[in-house]
């Protein structure tokens, strides 16, 4: 998972199957540097279970203030299709275990709001952000594998902030909702693989 600030709120993102209303309590550790347990009772929590497969935690704004951030925007396009074919990576904790990254291409869009992609992944990646290459927008969240597909399926980010609004009763103007900052959590200690600039993109995700 990772967390963004939207509309002056600080959320959680995750999929569904990893956080849902059966939890009272998560730990989410951090670089194995910072270490937070968070109550979930009483919180303004988005669940939306399969086949979306998201979590949207509201988080209160002194919960995360002493870890660092780096901002990127988010272009949320309705269309879709527009990032069939883009070269995309992901980060996240395969195993629980330590930071890795991988990249792909969107490979097809499935359904109204899911898409198949090749970024190698395993077992507890779920959560993890999907990030366009050239541009660094994170457009969407990885949730599974398709073992017949031989694919792996990510939904788009999109779906989440129409709820993050929908809830919030904010009107939107036309289709596009763009440019609107996704503040990603970072530590500059951490090394990244060769081909990711240090100074462009350190992203530190959480395993929940």
């Amino acid at each position: 998972g990772f967390f963004f600030d939207f509309n002056m709120f600080k959320y959680l993102i995750t999929n569904y199957h990893v956080v849902n209303e059966k939890m009272k309590n998560i730990k989410i550790e951090i670089w194995n540097k910072h270490c937070t347990n968070f109550n979930l009772n009483g919180r303004n929590i988005i669940y939306l279970p399969k086949p979306k497969d998201i979590t949207i935690i509201n988080l209160k704004n002194n919960e995360i203030n002493n870890i660092e951030y780096l901002s990127y925007d988010l272009n949320y396009l309705k269309g879709y299709n527009y990032y069939k074919n883009k070269e995309v990576f992901s980060l996240g904790y395969p195993k629980g275990d330590k930071l890795a990254s991988g990249s792909g291409l969107i490979k097809e869009i499935i359904y109204e709001y899911d898409f198949y992609h090749n970024i190698p992944t395993f077992l507890g990646s779920s959560g993890s952000p999907i990030i366009l290459l050239n541009t660094l927008l994170v457009i969407g969240i990885h949730k599974e594998a398709d073992i017949e597909e031989n694919l792996n399926v990510g939904v788009f980010i999109g779906e989440a902030i129409e709820e993050i609004n929908k809830r919030n009763n904010i009107k939107r103007i036309g289709t596009d909702l763009k440019n609107h900052n996704i503040n990603l959590v970072i530590n500059s200690e951490r090394n990244f693989p060769i081909n990711i600039k240090k100074n462009i993109i350190l992203i530190s995700m959480i395993s929940i």
